[in-house]
């Protein structure tokens, strides 16, 4: 039986050291996800993070659980327990530009505590008799870009990867070292299952191993019925809260994912995506996945992470992988949370090799100058290839990216929406209907009753037909028919909002402001991002335009006919498309 290492004084001196780096590039990363609107200074998340910033916002405004402030509520958030988390954040007395500062300080503590625990399974489990060097996966797993951009950029991707790893440390002491730690592991468990549905695999997974591991026996056995007990019923729970309170058995983000498009076609993409993230870390995964292989034998310790990382890499390709792959992170959002594993399992398998290269009875554990050698040429080089830092296309994208000498992901086109949004706030009242596909940041930052495009929070628009790209060979699941949305939402709504949109008045009086309740246009070039701003009827009206602006975008009048219950009404109005 393999000794367990005792902690030497250097070691956890380098690990409070690399804390103290990566809190100070953690907390300079954050800054530079802020940016100046007029004289203020505004923080903000991931636009799908800020989509359950608006839950949380709402809820604790008296709006309830709802992302529209209107209408029958939506589950259009994927992670319960984190919108939670995000609503109690809203009952501190701070402006909304600085909410999202506090939920990105949360994720930085969360990736600090991930590191240790990174730290800690690797000196318990994974050292060797000869040689338990932790700090290179604790290196790697703090310098992994992509985990930590999801992660302070609003994403539960840090709390996912510290519960993931934390399970696993857990079980490993209960499994390999003889200690009672059921109480504190099904905790975890079940936090990660309340904080996001599809966690069900790694819990599940820890929960057979600790199964097969100990057997039946009766003690085992029934702090183990108990704990699973505790996790079926947090889940009852909050499926019997769903239907009660949403009328449905998943979240809507689930019928936007998986339907809409063929299995083959979603498992397809995944698999594309997949070879792109290989094309970065297939060395490092490799190494990671082939060498535990040889080692479960022997060193059992190394199954329970080989099973969660095949198991979870695996699922990113089944649910079609991420919407943003093209976004050049290296790594989607169901793939970061299991790399800190695989930083832990090469980390593991250093040390195997140190030990075989260093079997010399007698000697001490500690880090000498042999071994300095040895960790850090392989630690850089890993860190190298796991975040495409050379040897590919974009790595010089990539180190500019890692040193944040560039804005992080999107910061250009958060505060360009949030310019554009305080310009409609100009020109509409706040009980005005918007209809946006970001539907984060304009939901957000503003008082107005949303429409979303995108199906995030439309039941009807989450359960249609996909939109193919099929010239590209890439389908994208989780957007839906442009043509079905237009005719559905704009029915519905007052106005839309587009990026770079220029707002023209229509209806003003004599004072040259906006007449009480008259309808605005806004006309622009459509870009990415967001939707354009165009006049439409209420609900019960049928708005049609009886003349069209000419392409030479010449400004022409046209009219719009408003037909209603009561009769018809006739209006002028200028403007272009």
């Amino acid at each position: 039986m393999r000794a367990r290492a005792p902690l030497g004084p250097e070691l956890p001196t380098g690990l409070l050291v690399l804390l103290a780096v990566f809190g100070t590039w953690g907390l300079w990363f954050i800054y530079r996800t802020s940016f100046l609107v007029g004289d203020e200074r505004v923080f903000c998340l991931f636009d799908d993070a800020m989509i359950s910033m608006t839950y949380a916002r709402n809820w604790i405004e008296g709006y309830g659980l709802n992302w529209a402030r209107d209408g029958a509520p939506v589950e259009g958030f994927s992670c319960p327990l984190w919108t939670f988390y995000m609503a109690l954040l809203h009952l501190l007395p701070l402006p909304l530009r600085f909410q999202s500062l506090l939920v990105q300080l949360s994720s930085l503590v969360a990736l600090m505590a991930n590191v240790a625990v990174v730290f800690q399974l690797v000196r318990r489990h994974f050292g060797c008799q000869r040689a338990s060097h932790a700090l290179p996966a604790a290196i790697l797993t703090a310098a992994y870009y992509p985990l930590d951009l999801w992660s302070l950029q609003g994403m539960e991707s840090g709390l996912q990867a510290l519960l993931v790893t934390l399970a696993v440390l857990l079980a490993s002491d209960i499994a390999f070292a003889g200690r009672r730690r059921e109480l504190p592991l099904f905790a975890v468990l079940t936090a990660a299952v309340l904080l996001r549905l599809d966690m069900l695999l790694p819990v599940a997974t820890v929960c057979g191993f600790l199964l097969l591991r100990g057997g039946l026996g009766a003690p085992r056995l029934r702090r183990w019925l108990l704990g699973c007990g505790a996790i079926i019923g947090a889940l009852l729970a909050y499926e019997v809260f769903r239907w009660l309170y949403f009328h449905d058995w998943l979240p809507n983000t689930y019928y936007l994912k998986m339907t809409g498009l063929p299995a083959g076609t979603r498992i397809l993409r995944g698999w594309l995506v997949f070879r792109d993230f290989l094309a970065i870390a297939a060395v490092p995964l490799g190494l990671a996945l082939l060498g535990s292989a040889a080692l479960a034998r022997r060193r059992p310790q190394y199954v329970l992470p080989l099973l969660i990382v095949t198991l979870q890499l695996a699922y990113s390709v089944y649910v079609g992988g991420d919407a943003w792959e093209w976004s050049n992170v290296g790594a989607n959002r169901f793939q970061v949370i299991v790399m800190p594993l695989v930083f832990v399992m090469l980390g593991g398998l250093l040390n195997v090799a140190l030990d075989r290269v260093r079997r010399r009875p007698g000697r001490e554990l500690r880090l000498g100058p042999a071994d300095l050698y040895a960790l850090a040429p392989a630690t850089l080089a890993c860190l190298l290839l796991v975040d495409g830092l050379a040897g590919i296309d974009r790595a010089d994208e990539r180190r500019r990216n890692l040193l944040v000498l560039d804005a992080p992901l999107h910061v250009d086109l958060h505060r360009d929406t949030l310019i554009k949004l305080r310009k409609l706030e100009r020109h509409f009242s706040p009980e005005a209907r918007m209809l946006t596909v970001l539907a984060g940041i304009p939901a957000y930052f503003s008082d107005f009753r949303m429409a979303d495009t995108l199906g995030y929070n439309d039941r009807y628009i989450a359960r249609q037909q996909a939109l193919l790209r099929l010239q590209s060979g890439d389908a994208a699941p989780g957007l839906r028919l442009p043509d079905l949305l237009a005719g559905r939402a704009r029915a519905r709504a007052d106005g839309v909002v587009r990026l770079r949109a220029q707002v023209r008045r229509v209806g003003a009086t004599r004072h040259g402001l906006p007449a009480a309740g008259a309808r605005r246009r806004v006309c622009g070039r459509p870009l990415a991002g967001l939707t354009r701003l165009a006049a439409a009827g209420p609900p019960s009206r049928r708005l049609h335009r009886s003349r069209a602006c000419s392409r030479s975008r010449r400004r022409r009048r046209s009219t719009w006919a408003l037909h209603s219950g009561r009769g018809r009404r006739t209006r002028a109005a200028g403007g272009c498309r």
